[in-house]
């Protein structure tokens, strides 16, 4: 059985999505459940298409930027990477928000779109809340 938790967030204002962001990981076990320090990890930001964040096509910045700030504090070495059907990452990166991203202290990472093996995590625990 998986879990799911969905947690109310009423805008994309980062506050309000980090707290949400941190409240759904706290509710699925903490951060440490899916990484470990030293642990190299791959974001997927799911880029179906180079569409600004307005539009919905993709994973929102301020939400990526959330999930990134919580699962730092697990000393996982991270990255994010995806490969549009389409646009070049580089293209879609800039169109989606993301190209600001690594500019942020909380962020300093680059698009990484090489090859490597990468571990699927899905959780198995069920909480109520």
């Amino acid at each position: 059985m998986s879990t799911v938790v969905l947690v109310r967030c009423e805008n994309y204002e980062y506050e309000n999505v980090s707290n949400a962001v941190h409240r759904g990981v706290d509710l699925l076990g903490g951060p440490g459940q899916f990484a470990k320090s030293g642990e190299k990890i791959l974001f997927k930001p799911n880029w179906l298409a180079a569409d600004h964040p307005e539009k919905m096509t993709t994973t929102h910045p301020m939400v990526f930027k959330a999930m990134v700030a919580v699962f730092k504090t697990t000393g996982a070495i991270l990255s994010y990477g995806d490969s549009p059907a389409i646009q070049s990452p580089e293209h879609a990166s800039k169109m989606t928000g993301f190209r600001l991203l690594p500019k942020l202290k909380e962020s300093p990472w680059q698009i990484s779109n090489r090859e490597e093996k990468c571990l699927l995590v899905k959780a198995s625990r069920t909480r109520n809340s």
